[in-house]
């Protein structure tokens, strides 16, 4: 069979000053391998080598300047083709031998893989319709010319290894801490989630004073709050998502969002398992009950990557931008779909958070025409101007449970302002958008009351957090349905395997 000739063997895209993305585009997409070559001060990688159907090192002679070796991330034909083009190679001693003596020896996947490894292949869901790996040939190579050679192993990757020293070291430990952030928030929600059910299958089906529990009209209000608070958490931390998966080095938004995932998702689930137990009472101790382990577990959430106080101080950084100096940015699209998030991997310095700048949050708030919607902005308003004219002294800026205090209010602006762009995605009936501003209008409250009860605040501060007390607007009807309908009706809906 004749195949076509390619006029290029590799194509590659830059990242950055130091990353740049090859690939083999004539290879079939089940055997495409992404290579990449990491620029270094002294000494360079490549990490992944593709088929070896064409000389990689001839590709990268632009690239390189000073030592390489080459990594194998694991020893699938796939990945180590051209490892015997480098003096220097490292690889797990697990995979070593393969990377020695290469399995791959045919461009035929009948003769590469057997027909046992292609039933294998097929079984996990892989199709290997192609005749060949390839769809074109290098110039002056035949489809029987191919074969993948050994290479020369001159060191092993093994548990321990120093990957990165200095400033990088540095670097990457806090861009691990940011991802890490971020995940704690799902931890959370998936406790929360589980206990939620939990706790409604057992109150609707309990009977108290010749009625159900959740008759009662203090346990609707527990449990429709908890639901709320909930689908918040759950609308922040999954637009949050969308916000990393867009960043850049110029667009680090999520250096203010992560941490609030981190510090409000996790104490938010606290509340919710809190009002849960209210209702569920000593059933909740129960060895055979999932909420005994959620109301021990959820504590721990808000300790790990940094205690609340660390993250809400690292927070208070970003206010004066985030209020005053809006900047234009385009809008950041749901992104729930496969991607490679290549950014997450090499965020770059950790400094310079002062300068990060972030889009205007007043739109957003302006679209959602609700009563408790309306309230909140009333109150944020009033924040800005706390902000403007009774800003922290000098003593204040320097008094960490004074700045926890207004960490607490940013940190919700931030928190509604993303809930709502992500209610928007997710077409969230306006019914239960009101009623979560509900609850974030009684926390603004509460901590504008906490803010005017520290003992370092001034007259004029007092004075401005009384105006930020609201109470939010109640509708039975709103309320009625959203626990009728969304609430009540996850009764039966989910059970956990004992």
């Amino acid at each position: 069979m004749t195949l076509p000739i390619a006029d290029r063997w590799f194509d590659r895209r830059v990242i950055d000053d130091a990353i740049t993305q090859l690939w083999e585009p004539h290879v079939i997409p089940l055997m495409q391998c992404n290579i990449w070559h990491v620029a270094g001060r002294d000494h360079d990688l490549v990490i992944d080598t593709g088929m070896g159907v064409a000389r990689l090192t001839d590709e990268l002679a632009d690239l390189v300047d000073k030592p390489v070796t080459a990594v194998a991330t694991h020893a699938h034909g796939d990945h180590i083709g051209s490892h015997h083009e480098f003096d220097e190679v490292a690889i797990h001693p697990a995979e070593a031998s393969d990377l020695v003596s290469p399995y791959m020896q045919s461009l035929d996947p009948d003769v590469a893989f057997g027909v046992a490894g292609i039933a294998s292949l097929e079984a996990a869901g892989y199709s290997l319709d192609a005749p060949h790996f390839v769809t074109a040939l290098p110039a002056g190579m035949a489809l029987d010319d191919f074969v993948q050679h050994g290479a020369r192993i001159t060191r092993s990757i093994d548990e321990g290894d120093i990957l990165s020293l200095g400033q990088n070291a540095w670097d990457t430990a806090l861009n691990t801490v940011n991802v890490g952030k971020y995940n704690l928030g799902w931890a959370s929600i998936g406790i929360c989630t589980h206990a939620l059910y939990e706790a409604i299958n057992h109150a609707a089906n309990r009977r108290l004073y010749n009625m159900y529990v959740t008759d009662f009209s203090h346990v609707q209000r527990m449990f429709t709050d908890a639901y709320c608070r909930l689908v918040a958490m759950k609308l922040f931390t999954l637009r949050v998502a969308d916000y990393q998966r867009c960043a850049s080095r110029e667009d680090r938004r999520y250096l203010l969002y992560n941490p609030i995932v981190k510090m409000k998702v996790t104490t938010q689930g606290e509340e919710v398992i809190d009002l849960l137990w209210d209702v569920i009472a000593a059933k909740g101790f129960e060895k055979d009950m999932y909420f005994e382990m959620a109301a021990r577990d959820i504590r721990a959430l808000p300790k790990l990557e940094g205690t609340v106080h660390v993250n809400i101080a690292l927070i208070v950084k970003f206010m004066a931008n985030y209020f005053f100096m809006p900047a234009e940015f385009d809008d950041v699209p749901q992104r729930d779909g496969p991607q490679d998030d290549t950014f997450l991997f090499d965020q770059g310095p950790a400094r310079g958070l002062g300068k990060i700048e972030f889009h205007d949050f007043n739109p957003v708030f302006d679209r959602w025409d609700l009563p408790n919607v309306n309230l909140f902005q009333e109150q944020i308003a009033i924040f800005k101007e706390f902000l403007m004219i009774a800003k922290p002294n000098e003593v204040q800026q320097k008094d960490v449970d004074f700045l926890l205090a207004l960490g607490e209010i940013f940190t919700l602006v931030v928190y509604g302002q993303l809930i709502l762009e992500n209610a928007e995605i997710y077409e969230i009936d306006r019914d239960i958008v009101n009623q979560i501003f509900d609850f974030m209008v009684r926390d603004f409250s509460k901590f504008a009351l906490e803010l005017h009860n520290k003992p370092s605040s001034s007259a004029q501060q007092m004075e401005i957090c009384t105006r930020m007390l609201r109470k939010p607007l109640s509708d039975l009807t709103q309320y009625q349905r959203v626990w009728e309908e969304y609430v009540h009706a996850l009764d039966g809906e989910f059970e956990m395997n004992a």
